[in-house]
Parts: structure tokens; C-alpha cells; sequence
């Protein structure tokens, strides 16, 4: 959030960050808390450490409305993740600072509106505003219309995209298909969300980080789009990044592998389409 723009408040018990402007803001800081006191809807999703509500308000105009997704981060159970939490600083802070330094950088994060941590139990939310466009692992679900020119004009584009976020010195924390969003077919682009363990990476130290992305992208399995499909994503991204075609995509295969081996993954990627697509088998 922009230091300027951000408007700081203690209410129930915790410390808020918004961006809101002053029309909303008020609704927008009662909702969240009642969300996350359990007594507005039902939660939208949870996860192993959070859980995430939609909350819709209306506008002040006529027919206008606003949706933010809030994600409230358990407080840190045990010593050890007191600790880590202690040295690594506050998660709704990080996801502010990371979210303005991806978008400053040219890659689309949803901006943060509100962000709060609360005085005594430690735990943490984050407000993000509406992504238009529909999650990876659904767009070709449902969208199975689409002509073979746009699919593959949406995923070489997005190995692109990730190659610009790596470029610029970040690596996703969690880049699953449910984590990147489709907002334009034409052109494509692209929006990344979840970004807790997004952190900015030395060049020299980012290697196998790189690879790791691809790890959790290709590791699931999902309608719409095949062991090929998944190369053409890594093909564009070698290509953009500069890298030997072979050389990247074995590597990339032997980490996949590795996870399979490992029992954590029901990955849909192997050595022998990864060899394919080098030979000339994905166009």
C-alpha cells in the first residue's frame, strides 16, 4: 500500500491498513471484521493456515458494488513458528510490500485495500481487490470452445509472463494453477495471486527456484490441458529467459519426477513428453 494513501485504525482489537476510499472504507473495515469473527457468511475457502471469505458491498451508486477477497492467516501455532514468524515479520505486511513491488514491476497482483493484524491472538488478514478473468485450472474447463490458436496464444504467453516475473527478481511462493488467473484472451495476460511466500530472489541463488514454479504449475492434473500443452508453457518461458531448450526441460522433468517419487505430487508430467516437445513434438 502507498504510505500516503494508506489510512491506519485500531478497532476490535486490531491494527488496519486500508486504501479504501473514504465512501467505503467504513463498510469495507466492518464487514472484514465481522467475517472474520465468524458471524458474516460462510468462509469461501480454507486452506491448511488460512481461511478466505468474498465479501460483495454495494456501491453508492446506482447498481456499483465492490468484492474483496479476505484471507486471515491462523496465528503461528507452536514455538518454533512463533519464532519463524518473529524473524520473517508480519505476513499482511510482506503481502502489502510484495504485492507494490510485482505491480511496479509490470506483473498484475490483485492490490491489497485492506491488511490487519490483531494485538493479542497474532493473527493477520489481507483484502485484495476483484480479479476479472477466470483461475487457470478452469479456463479451458470452461471454456472449451476456445480455438487452438488462442489456447496456444494464452500459454506461450503465460511462460512469457512468468519469465518477466523472474526477470525482474521474484519468484512465486505457490504457483499453482489456482494461484494464476486468465484476464484477457486477446492479448493474454495475466494475474497471480497468493503471494505470502512470494519473495524477491538473488539471481545467483534463484535457479532452482525458478524450476520449483514450474514444479507446482505442472504438477496438476486438469481439464483442458495436456502433458503438451504444459511444455508449451515451459518451451515459451526457456525461450524468454534465454535458456538451452534441452538442457532446462530435463532438468525440469527430473525435478517432477523427484516430487512424484516423493508421494506429494499427482503430477501429469514425464521425461518422455518433455523429450517429444524438445524433438519438435509441440509446435
Amino acid at each position: 500500500m502507498s504510505v500516503v494513501q494508506c489510512v491506519r485504525i485500531e478497532r476490535a482489537g486490531w491494527s488496519i491498513r486500508t486504501t479504501a476510499p473514504p465512501e467505503m472504507r467504513e463498510r469495507l473495515i466492518a464487514a472484514t471484521l465481522q467475517a472474520v469473527a465468524r458471524s458474516r457468511g460462510l468462509p469461501h475457502r480454507r486452506s491448511r493456515r488460512a481461511t478466505t471469505w468474498i465479501l460483495r458491498l454495494k456501491g453508492t451508486a446506482p447498481g456499483a458494488s465492490a468484492v474483496t477477497y479476505v484471507k486471515l492467516f491462523d496465528a503461528p501455532e507452536g514455538i518454533l513458528a512463533r519464532i519463524k514468524r518473529l524473524f520473517r515479520g508480519s505476513l499482511s505486511a510482506h503481502v502489502e510490500r510484495i504485492t507494490s513491488a510485482l505491480r511496479g514491476a509490470g506483473i498484475h497482483a490483485p492490490e491489497v485495500v485492506i491488511a490487519a493484524t490483531e494485538l493479542s491472538n497474532h493473527r493477520e488478514f489481507v483484502g485484495t481487490e476483484r480479479i476479472e478473468g477466470h483461475m487457470l485450472a478452469v479456463k479451458f474447463r470452461r471454456h472449451g470452445a476456445l480455438d487452438l490458436r488462442t489456447k496456444r496464444a494464452i500459454l506461450k504467453a503465460l511462460g512469457v509472463e512468468i519469465a518477466k516475473m523472474h526477470r525482474a527478481g521474484f519468484i512465486h511462493g505457490d504457483m499453482t494453477p489456482f494461484n494464476v488467473f486468465v484476464t484477457s484472451d486477446d492479448p493474454p495476460q495475466f494475474s497471480f495471486i497468493d503471494h505470502e511466500r512470494t519473495r524477491p530472489t538473488p539471481w545467483l541463488l534463484a535457479g532452482r527456484h525458478r524450476m520449483r514454479n514450474f514444479v507446482q504449475l505442472g504438477r496438476f492434473k486438469f481439464a483442458g490441458v495436456t502433458r503438451s500443452d504444459k511444455a508449451r508453457v515451459f518451451l515459451a518461458y526457456a525461450d524468454a529467459m534465454g535458456l538451452n531448450r534441452r538442457r532446462a526441460m530435463r532438468r525440469a522433468a527430473w525435478m517432477v519426477n523427484a516430487r512424484i517419487s516423493r508421494g506429494r505430487s499427482g503430477a501429469d508430467v514425464s521425461p518422455q513428453p518433455i523429450a517429444q516437445a524438445v524433438s519438435g513434438g509441440v509446435k
